[in-house]
């Protein structure tokens, strides 16, 4: 427990750092229109990069980052929870956290809740009513990543985030 509670830790210091310094080279980070601080985003987006750094990882057979997911407490800005179920070193999951943050959360920092909807389809989730998400286009669609279960879970956010893929 002390050791996943340390990782964590660490993760939340990881992601606050890159974000710190992508608002010092003058970056902004918005969700639900208002500008956010580093530590905001690390504690709004620490638990959807981690879905996307385990699907990462697994795909590069690297075994994942030793976390499941589920939709819930206790982020209540984006209901995923990350709970390490198996012993990660930092240095085994931080390349993964900070691939995902550079070449997603980054390109999506003007509506982090795009990182919660590619989070959500990774875990086959449904966001509202049982409809998927639709593919998102472009540069900001995770490349290589397929769903990781059946899944569905009807409301997990509500439509006014604007994710329509």
């Amino acid at each position: 427990m002390a050791a996943a509670q340390e990782l964590d830790g660490q993760l939340i210091a990881l992601i606050t750092g890159l974000a710190d310094q992508k608002i010092k080279d003058g970056a902004e980070f918005f969700y639900d229109g208002g500008a956010l601080h580093a530590i905001d985003v690390a504690e709004i987006a620490l638990p959807c990069t981690l879905v996307l750094a385990d699907a990462l990882s697994r795909r590069l057979g690297m075994g994942g980052s030793g976390h499941a997911f589920e939709i819930g407490a206790p982020n209540p800005v984006f209901p995923v929870c990350a709970t390490q179920v198996q012993p990660r070193q930092f240095l085994e999951v931080a390349p993964f956290v900070t691939e995902i943050f550079e070449n997603v959360v980054v390109e999506v920092r003007h509506d982090l809740s795009r990182v919660y909807a590619f989070a959500a389809r990774q875990m086959g989730l449904a966001l509202e009513d049982d409809v998927q998400l639709a593919p998102a286009t472009g540069k900001h669609q995770p490349e290589g990543f397929a769903p990781m279960g059946e899944q569905l879970v009807s409301s997990a956010r509500p439509a006014a985030m604007g994710m329509e893929g």
